[in-house]
């Protein structure tokens, strides 16, 4: 399955007022047909395009994205460079949610400071609504708290 198929599919369900459930439907599908990076890129372009939608908490694009492709995330940080891409052309709610879950993750302390630079910088791209820029001072505000308790230890 190509970028464009990904694309239309998730296109079809954007306007379905039961979207979480359409979704892990989808995503049952794609697990079937064996989709797996392909679908990174456009779920998160998607995502770009439809800030409005409820995704869940975090939903079954998010957990299809980050659980099924554990060897590409740690292998070529593939993961990461599109989320930060992502993050860069249009903050969401959801993507800078992505991007959080990232910081958390990380081991390199080189990695945690460019990720969090990536987040200081969406609270200032114009591209971001205010839903995404009060949840963005929220994670700045959780890493720093996070930080802060680190270096007390």
């Amino acid at each position: 399955m190509n970028a464009t198929q990904i694309t239309e599919q998730l296109e079809a369900i954007a306007t379905d007022n039961k979207f979480e459930y359409s979704s892990y439907r989808l995503v049952d599908r794609w697990k079937d047909a064996n989709v797996g990076a392909e679908a990174v890129e456009p779920v998160l372009e998607f995502m770009e395009r439809n800030p409005e939608i409820d995704y869940g908490s975090p939903g079954p694009l998010v957990h299809f994205i980050e659980s099924d492709f554990e060897a590409v995330r740690n292998q070529s940080h593939v993961y990461e460079k599109l989320v930060v891409q992502s993050v860069e052309r249009k903050p969401t709610v959801h993507t800078v949610w992505l991007l959080n879950r990232l910081i958390n993750a990380a081991t390199e302390p080189a990695v945690r400071s460019s990720l969090l630079e990536t987040m200081q910088n969406a609270l200032k791209n114009p591209a971001a609504d205010a839903g995404a820029r009060e949840v963005i001072q929220s994670f700045l505000d959780f890493q720093a708290g996070k930080d802060a308790a680190q270096s007390a230890d």
